[in-house]
């Protein structure tokens, strides 16, 4: 693994331009922008325990074959064998239209017959995309232009399969993202005296 500043370059597992950035006075508007999405998207099909967020990640792949290979957001810090905090319900928010590239879908992997015919999520510029942080999933090597997008990572205690609801599905994609009406509400209470200040995984 090499990292020159933002720039992460693994040509196994990724080759992509990104970002981190910690929650702070001048971007939490971008946290409070999706809060609301998140904790509906929670409370409509994961039931998950969620404490927060700490950061968010900005992506560019703009590279003849930038991608990032399969893989899983979950990641837990433990103390004396003991699962405390962690990734547990991701949120990819795609920033431009699939008329700017070529190649960089975003596919996942569920159960033994999505091994070899992945779900593909098509890609639209402001497609909200929610799953769960332990689903396999991936970016696809980009051929022309650039992609670009936001990751977000909810954060909470290990998580518990049998909490999952019965109606569940792998992944919720809303075009809107949130009500333009009202874009945090009450619904983002909760979160947004949530932020962590530490980067998780």
């Amino acid at each position: 693994m090499q990292s020159r500043g933002t720039i992460v370059t693994d040509d196994k597992l990724r080759i992509a331009d990104i970002m981190m950035h910690k929650a702070n006075q001048d971007n939490r508007w971008i946290f409070d922008r999706v809060v609301g999405a998140f904790e509906t998207a929670n409370r409509d099909a994961y039931n998950f325990e969620l404490d927060g967020f700490n950061v968010f990640q900005y992506s560019e792949y703009n590279d003849k074959g930038a991608h990032y290979e399969y893989h899983m957001d979950v990641s837990f810090a433990s103390v004396n064998d003991r699962f405390i905090i962690g990734r547990k319900l991701s949120l990819s928010i795609m920033l431009n239209d699939q008329s700017e590239f070529t190649g960089g879908e975003f596919q996942m992997i569920i159960d033994s017959q999505t091994m070899e015919k992945p779900i593909t999520v098509p890609h639209k510029r402001g497609r909200f995309v929610f799953f769960p942080a332990f689903i396999v999933h991936r970016v696809a090597p980009v051929h022309t232009g650039t992609r670009r997008s936001l990751v977000f990572w909810a954060l909470g205690p290990q998580v518990q399969i049998t909490k999952l609801k019965q109606t569940s599905m792998p992944c919720r994609c809303s075009t809107a993202g949130v009500s333009e009406s009202d874009p945090v509400g009450q619904r983002g209470h909760h979160f947004r005296h949530c932020l962590h200040g530490q980067t998780g995984g």
